[in-house]
């Protein structure tokens, strides 16, 4: 499909998983961006790889690493700010972090980072967020004052000696079906007619951050179609690897967070498979309207409400410019 990589939140109705493959060291550090979204033809979930960036840079001695972990975190939080919306919805409702909890990255000091609170370039304070299945992440999230107000439901911490093979099953059983859109190569001109999504018609000038992106999701395909799965004989257990031969010359971390990616999608393909749309907007009002004295003038007290509760919804309907009978425009 062409589509230029999405930089920012796209509006009403986009949904985002951001997979995270932390490095402190070594490798790479990859973020990927995809986008969950509901086709309007069948109404079947499916996912769009939109953008990957590699938080590495060149050093003083000349040696491309990995940013420091301080540095990865505020990139992290920043991206998530971008992608949710920043300040036009409640945080995080637009989006899911996965992190990769794998020993060689060491990610729990950046991930109890991200649960404190922090300030933005602009000086405008936002709540961390945590993964409430995570145990660890419980007792620090509970411990930590700095952590008292972070956001739960928008992160999860996943250890790939639990989750490492579902992830490549998921992608092997979703991406042949059709559920899931990859970009087209990097092009080789500074312009694309676009032929789906929101962009779908329109010429698109790439800049240099929309190029870079198209070339980190190429190095993912590559090492994508580049993994191979051997089967033990005695147990009888599916493992998924670079092949022998590719194993000491490139890297598997762009593939990974693709891989985390395919099993969101095939996650939330479960509890939509027959097509069924959550109108989170339209629910926050019925249950308002539910609890308001019956009476003539029921959509003024819902309209009151609206306009004075602290409920995220409501915050997010103000946000947008709500009244009762129009939805937030398309941006």
């Amino acid at each position: 499909m062409v589509y230029p990589p999405q930089t920012s939140w796209g509006g009403k109705k986009h949904k985002y998983c951001i997979c995270w493959d932390p490095a402190p060291k070594n490798d790479n550090s990859p973020i990927l961006i995809g986008e969950v979204y509901t086709d309007d033809n069948d109404h079947q979930t499916r996912g769009a790889f939109v953008y990957m960036e590699n938080l590495i840079k060149k050093f003083s001695d000349r040696t491309l690493r990995p940013m420091t972990s301080e540095e990865q975190v505020q990139r992290i939080r920043e991206m998530i700010y971008e992608y949710n919306g920043r300040d036009r919805v409640p945080p995080y409702e637009n989006i899911m972090l996965l992190v990769d909890a794998g020993a060689g990255g060491q990610p729990y000091p950046a991930i109890q980072q991200l649960m404190k609170s922090w300030t933005d370039k602009n000086g405008i304070k936002h709540p961390g967020l945590y993964d409430e299945t995570d145990d660890a992440s419980k007792v620090w999230q509970r411990d930590t004052p700095d952590a008292a107000g972070a956001v739960k439901g928008h992160m999860r911490v996943l250890n790939p000696r639990k989750y490492r093979n579902d992830f490549f099953i998921a992608a092997k059983t979703i991406i042949p079906s059709g559920c899931i859109i990859f970009p087209i190569d990097q092009p080789k001109e500074d312009e694309i007619t676009c032929d789906w999504g929101r962009f779908a018609g329109q010429t698109i000038h790439l800049d240099a951050t929309m190029k870079e992106a198209y070339h980190q999701m190429d190095l993912m395909k590559i090492e994508m179609v580049s993994m191979v799965g051997t089967k033990n004989a005695q147990s009888g257990v599916m493992t998924f690897q670079l092949a022998p031969e590719k194993q000491n010359r490139m890297h598997d971390d762009r593939n990974y967070v693709a891989m985390m990616f395919c099993w969101h999608v095939q996650q939330v393909r479960e509890g939509t498979q027959k097509g069924v749309h959550v109108d989170f907007e339209k629910g926050y009002i019925d249950r308002v309207m539910n609890a308001a004295i019956p009476s003539a003038k029921a959509e003024d007290q819902v309209a009151q409400m609206i306009r004075d509760s602290d409920d995220p919804m409501a915050k997010y309907l103000r946000a947008m410019g709500n009244s009762l009978n129009h939805g937030p425009k398309q941006s």
